[in-house]
């Protein structure tokens, strides 16, 4: 067992990376030899070791095996992140596989622009105070008034809870941090914690939080002032830590990775749900004097989906639904929800009055609701500790070809049917489903009501496999025969026929019919060609089944 004032040494004369100190908080493991220490979180699939391992003596990448080893023996991948660059470069060179997620930008009080030191001016001048304090040493109402501006902060920003490296904790190991604060009218507004990173005489402003109602400028003050004091007590630099999926550049853009394609799509086109693009800008305004990458070290060689749920559960602990909660709670009302619903359906469709607001979906959305619980419900019952589906419950209630003619489609076999697609293999599938569920059948419900949503649903459900496995039958038995007994033998679970029938049914409403069925169709022929999949072609019969329910329920309107 590694002791904390043990670790706190170590961090001391080897942590050079802004996150050491941060793996002094509870919640982490240690890997510990003689050539060093790791922090690292266990999840169910992966040892996820937090940053740079603190290196006493020998070689970083010999203690990574060794790390790496003593995860297989627990039955377990080994990742590593944020790492530094000169970390990664060696990781490379020794065959295991590291990609950039970010860039880590480094200030010094003289680089930050006059623009920015302009906006700090403005409210100094309306009578704000910046002052570097003592928690141990300020009144208990002081502190519960700093407490109050934390839990409103959080509240504001409707994020799941973080965990890892990500964790909010000011108060945790005090007598390490630098605090300073701004006094506005009297009032506190807002508060500023930086932990040491002893090694490179720098400090890392992890902790910079404030009232939702704080004046503007209130972060660039403190931003500003903390670098200065903390240069006069003998700082180099420092820094505001990590900002994902930053552009990547120069040598590391010139490698082509697919993964980088997609890093720069979530960039640009997911800022409306986490500020990937908004945080970077915000850091880029103080002219950091340099840029570090950080980056992720797969030490099994390769990024697998066990790791990227290793990392998701080490920062995410609660599980999947909150961070699916927070991530619907986050897409702004200030949208035009309304303007985008209109513009999406048919002249001839007259649905329910537009929703003014998410919350106003969310309530009016009962039928998707209750089948989302249900197949959250349904998830954790049927699946192990891994959370991937039992296999004792995929050969009683998955589809197949042999399990359809075992049980044809009789009142048992709807009953089969229907199980299996409240089954799912994993979290991942699972995901997905529920993804789409809030995205296009909440869409469907508001325009043609939860009667519909429920028909449509469930005669997916039932019918698609069936009518699929009759129609590809002759085809595969006769064209494709080396196939047959894999396609017979296929299995299938999961609720997307039933949400394929109800876009099939919702393309029905909008001026872009043909386009969704071809684009959806398509995306299945694709999968099915990658995967070698056949049974996967239900999903077009499922669309199509919705389709002519849509046509026919629209022609009544």
């Amino acid at each position: 067992m590694v002791m904390k004032s043990e670790l706190l040494n170590s961090v001391s004369l080897y942590g050079e990376t802004s996150t050491s100190f941060l793996t002094l908080y509870d919640g982490f493991s240690y890997f510990k030899t003689n050539e060093g220490t790791l922090a690292y979180v266990s999840t169910t699939t992966a040892w996820v070791g937090a940053g740079d391992p603190l290196i006493v003596q020998g070689s970083p990448i010999e203690f990574l095996k060794q790390f790496q080893a003593a995860a297989k023996k627990m039955r377990k991948q080994a990742i590593l992140l944020p790492a530094s660059q000169g970390l990664a470069l060696e990781a490379r060179k020794e065959g295991f596989y590291a990609i950039q997620i970010g860039s880590e930008p480094w200030l010094s009080f003289e680089s930050i622009p006059p623009k920015v030191h302009q906006q700090a001016r403005k409210l100094l001048a309306k009578s704000a105070v910046v002052e570097a304090f003592d928690p141990l040493k300020i009144s208990s109402q002081e502190r519960s008034g700093l407490d109050l501006i934390t839990q409103d902060w959080l509240d504001h920003r409707k994020t799941a809870p973080l965990s890892f490296l990500n964790k909010i904790e000011p108060w945790s190991f005090v007598t390490h941090k630098r605090y300073f604060r701004v006094i506005f009218h009297g009032a506190q507004v807002g508060y500023l914690a930086a932990v040491p990173i002893p090694a490179k005489k720098s400090w890392y402003l992890v902790d910079l939080i404030r009232a939702p109602d704080a004046p503007i400028g209130t972060t660039e003050l403190l931003i500003i002032e903390a670098t200065k004091q903390l240069k006069a007590q003998g700082a180099e630099q420092v820094t505001l830590g990590m900002s994902p999926f930053a552009p990547i550049e120069g040598d590391e853009k010139k490698l082509g990775l697919s993964a980088y394609w997609w890093f720069e799509k979530f960039y640009d086109r997911l800022n409306f749900l986490y500020g990937f693009k908004s945080l970077f800008q915000y850091k880029e305004k103080y002219n950091p004097v340099s840029w570090k990458p950080q980056f992720v070290i797969a030490l099994d060689k390769k990024i697998t989906v066990s790791m990227l749920w290793g990392i998701f559960r080490a920062i995410y602990p609660q599980g999947l639904l909150p961070v699916l909660a927070s991530l619907v709670a986050k897409i702004p009302d200030k949208l035009s929800i309304r303007k985008f619903y209109s513009s999406l359906l048919s002249p001839r469709i007259v649905p329910r009055s537009p929703p003014q607001g998410l919350l106003e979906i969310i309530q009016n959305s009962k039928a998707t609701l209750i089948l989302i619980m249900a197949n959250v419900l349904f998830f954790f019952t049927s699946t192990d500790s891994n959370f991937r589906l039992r296999p004792m419950m995929a050969e009683g209630f998955a589809f197949s070809g042999h399990h359809f003619f075992d049980q044809d489609l009789t009142f048992h076999g709807a009953v089969d049917l229907t199980m299996a697609s409240f089954l799912h293999w994993n979290t991942f599938h699972l995901f997905f489903n529920v993804m789409t569920f809030l995205f296009l059948v909440t869409f469907l419900e508001f325009v043609a009501g939860s009667a519909i949503v429920a028909i449509t649903y469930f005669t997916g459900v039932i019918l698609a496999n069936p009518f699929t496995l009759v129609i590809l039958y002759p085809v595969i038995r006769y064209v494709f025969p080396h196939s047959f007994q894999s396609f017979f033998e296929e299995r299938d679970v999961g609720s997307s026929l039933g949400i394929y029938s109800c876009i099939g049914m919702l393309a029905c409403f909008t001026k872009y019919e043909m386009k969704i069925m071809s684009a959806f169709s398509v995306g299945v022929v694709g999968y099915a060609a990658i995967t070698g999949s056949f049974l996967s072609l239900n999903h077009i019969t499922a669309i199509l089944i919705g389709y002519m329910m849509g046509k026919k329920y629209v022609a009544t309107i």
